[in-house]
């Protein structure tokens, strides 16, 4: 999976008035299987590489769904550290204190990339605490990094982390249809939870979310209603 997603940026930082030096200093990068380095390069990635955003339409070519999830409509540099956060967790005794450390000490751009990349790092499951850890940040950047158009919580995140992801996506405006596998994981308590912060906020005097039917009607109900 990684080797696709190399080639993949390979392809697309190859193109330009910089290509060629832009691509061979991520093919150095990543040659160095030390962990200094490529922390080293995972700092510089948006100097070195540059932010701007690939194609969306091009992520389509990726066999993978989680790649081409990923790659769809990410900037350059975001989808570089993802490379270099890869090969520096296969090279490392510890990748989980790597990811985490990488996270808490990086800028909101390095720890969305950090985010982004945990459902195809190895042994995803691992790094489940760290992804709910995230839900937690005041920075929306961040937040959507793991809440939106992320197949990570829904495969890994415990029912209730999950849960207190979805309730804060109401809250911060985050739409509920860019949950990745929403419907999968809908439950009961899930339902609960959001007819319960709907009848605050309708006592308060406050408007609910636009789409908060979606997380109390269960998914099969609202199919049949339509």
């Amino acid at each position: 999976m990684s080797a696709q997603l190399e080639q993949y940026v390979y392809a697309k930082l190859a193109g330009g008035l910089h290509g060629r030096s832009r691509l061979d200093w991520l093919s150095r990068a990543l040659a160095i299987c030390d962990v200094q380095t490529l922390n080293a390069a995972f700092v510089l990635a948006s100097r070195t590489i540059g932010s701007d955003v690939l194609p969306p339409s091009d992520a389509e070519a990726l066999a993978d769904a989680d790649l081409a999830c990923i790659a769809h409509g990410a900037p350059a540099d975001e989808l570089a550290r993802i490379c270099v956060l890869i090969r520096a967790t296969r090279a490392h005794g510890d990748p989980v204190a790597l990811a985490t450390e990488w996270y808490r000490r990086g800028d909101n751009r390095e720890k969305r990339a950090v985010l982004r990349a945990l459902s195809v790092l190895d042994d995803p499951d691992r790094y489940a605490e760290l992804g709910a850890a995230a839900c937690r940040s005041s920075v929306q950047l961040v937040f959507e990094a793991i809440c939106s158009s992320n197949p990570f919580p829904a495969r890994h995140f415990s029912d209730l982390a999950f849960n207190q992801m979805v309730l804060k996506a109401l809250f911060t405006g985050v739409p509920v249809s860019s949950i990745q596998g929403f419907d999968a994981r809908w439950n009961q308590e899930l339902s609960r939870m959001a007819s319960d912060y709907a009848r605050e906020r309708l006592v308060a005097g406050r408007s609910v979310p636009v789409d908060i039917d979606r997380v109390i009607a269960s998914p099969a109900a609202a199919t049949e209603a339509s």
